[in-house]
C-alpha cells in the first residue's frame, strides 16, 4: 500500500498537537507495513530546515518528503480584501497556492499512490488536482470541525468589532466545510462526535474514526509525581482561543488559587506568545517558560494541568499526552471534547469559576484522590489511546478499501 500524507504544515519539531498527530500517523501507518510519501507546506509560521526535516523523517522510514515554501502570515490588508472581494473564508484562502498545486502534481504523475491522505479541511480545495491526475482514494483526515471552532469564538467574543467579524467567518467556514463533504472518497474523523456531526452535514462515504494515539514504544515511562502540587498548563500561544481561556482562568482561578496556597507556582509553556501576553502573565506571578524542546520534561516535575478552553473541536493531544505522563487534568467541557473517559474517573471537568476552584481544591487537599485519578489516567490511555493499536486499524481498514 502507498500513501501520499498531505500536511499545511511540517510534522516535525514535536512541538504542537497538530504535528505531533500527523507525525504519529505516518509512523503508526509505516510500521503497520505501509509505504509513506509526505508532501507538505513549510508554512512562515512553523518554517523548519529543510535538511533537518528530511533527516528526521527518512529516519522513521518516509520514502518521500517534498516541501513547498508558503508564505502563511496574515496580512490585515488581505484580511480586508478577502472579507469584501470574495466568499472564501480567509483561513482556508491563505493555504492556496499555485506552488503547492504544481507540487501535487508532479507527484502524482511520478508515482502511483493507493490514497491520498488530506491532513485537515483547508487541504481538500486540492482534491479536484488528484481526481484529474491519478486513480488514488481520496482520505479527508479531519482533526476537527474547523467552523465550529470559530462559531465558539464568535459566540465567547465580547468586542463588537471582532464578534461581527467571526460571525462572518464562521459562517463562510461552515459554507465551506459543507461544500467538500462527500469530496473525499473516505473520512477519517478524529472523534466519535465529530463522525456523527459530519453525518449530521451529509457525509454519506465511509468512515472510520481514528483518534490520536499515545506512542508508549518511543516515548519514556513516567513516574506520577508524588512531591508536588504545581500548576501547569502547555499549548500555542497564539491561537486566540487558548489566549481568552487562559487570561479568563488567571484573572477568575489562579489569583484566587495563589492567595489560598502561596507556595503553588502556576507554569505556562507555549510558541509564539505575544509581548501583551508575557506581560500579562509576569504581573500575575507565573513562571512563563516560553516554547520548550521538551514538553515531557517540563510536565515532569509538575502535578496538574489545567485546560480553560471555551472555543474549540476535535481531540485536545495534550491532554492525552499529560494523562499518560501521569498527570491529573482539569479541563472544561470543550477541552475534554471527543475523548471518551469519566468526569472524576480520569480527569476532572469544570466549566465555570465554582468547579474550577472546587476540582483544584480537591485535588490539592486530598493525595489520596489525586493519585486514584493519574493512575487511572495512565491505565486509560495505555488501553484505549495507543498509537500502534490505533493505526493497525486505520491500515486493515484502507486495505479492505484497495481499489
Amino acid at each position: 500500500m502507498k500513501i501520499l500524507q498531505v500536511c499545511n504544515k511540517i510534522p516535525y519539531p514535536l512541538k504542537d498537537g497538530g504535528a505531533i498527530a500527523v507525525h504519529h500517523m505516518a509512523r503508526g501507518l509505516i510500521e503497520a507495513g505501509a509505504h509513506v510519501d509526505i508532501l507538505a507546506m513549510n508554512t512562515s509560521k512553523h518554517k523548519v530546515s529543510r535538511d533537518s526535516v528530511t533527516d528526521y523523517l527518512k529516519g522513521i522510514g518516509v520514502d518521500v518528503i517534498e516541501l513547498v515554501d508558503i508564505n502563511t502570515n496574515i496580512s490585515f490588508t488581505e484580511v480586508f480584501a478577502n472579507l469584501i472581494f470574495t466568499n472564501l473564508p480567509y483561513n482556508a484562502a491563505r493555504f492556496i497556492t499555485k506552488m503547492f498545486r504544481e507540487k501535487l502534481y508532479h507527484m502524482l504523475v511520478k508515482a502511483e499512490y493507493d490514497f491520498v491522505q488530506f491532513e485537515g479541511l483547508y487541504l481538500m480545495p486540492y482534491a479536484d488536482t488528484v481526481k484529474k491526475y491519478s486513480n488514488a482514494r481520496i482520505v479527508l483526515r479531519a482533526h476537527n470541525l474547523e467552523h465550529e471552532i470559530w462559531q465558539r469564538n464568535f459566540e465567547n467574543q465580547p468586542n463588537f468589532l471582532k464578534k461581527a467579524y467571526l460571525g462572518i467567518l464562521a459562517k463562510r467556514l461552515e459554507k465551506f466545510e459543507c461544500k467538500y463533504v462527500n469530496a473525499y472518497d473516505i473520512l477519517v474523523p478524529i472523534t466519535n462526535r465529530d463522525a456523527l456531526r459530519f453525518n449530521e452535514l451529509g457525509n454519506s462515504r465511509s468512515s472510520y474514526v481514528c483518534p490520536f494515539g499515545f506512542d508508549f514504544e518511543t516515548n519514556k515511562k513516567f513516574d506520577i509525581q508524588y512531591d508536588t502540587k504545581d500548576i501547569f498548563y502547555i499549548g500555542s500561544l497564539d491561537w486566540m482561543p487558548n489566549q481568552d481561556g487562559l487570561g479568563w482562568f488567571i484573572k477568575n482561578i489562579w489569583q484566587k488559587i495563589l492567595k489560598l496556597h502561596s507556595e503553588i507556582r502556576f507554569f505556562i509553556a507555549g510558541r509564539n506568545a505575544p509581548d501583551w501576553l508575557i506581560r500579562f502573565f509576569t504581573e500575575n506571578n507565573i513562571d512563563y517558560m516560553g516554547e520548550v524542546d521538551d514538553a515531557y520534561g517540563f510536565m515532569e516535575r509538575k502535578a496538574i494541568m489545567v485546560v480553560p478552553l471555551f472555543s474549540g473541536s476535535g481531540m485536545r493531544v495534550k491532554i492525552i499526552e499529560a494523562m499518560a505522563a501521569g498527570k491529573v487534568v482539569v479541563s472544561t467541557s470543550v477541552g475534554a471534547e471527543g475523548i471518551d473517559m469519566k468526569d472524576g474517573e480520569h480527569l476532572i471537568i469544570a466549566d465555570n469559576e465554582k468547579e474550577f476552584m472546587t476540582g483544584i481544591e480537591k485535588l490539592l487537599a486530598n493525595r489520596k484522590e489525586y493519585l486514584h485519578i493519574a493512575e487511572n489516567a495512565v491505565n486509560f490511555v495505555k488501553t484505549e489511546y495507543n498509537n500502534k493499536k490505533i493505526i493497525e486499524g486505520l491500515y486493515k481498514f484502507y486495505m479492505s478499501n484497495l481499489s
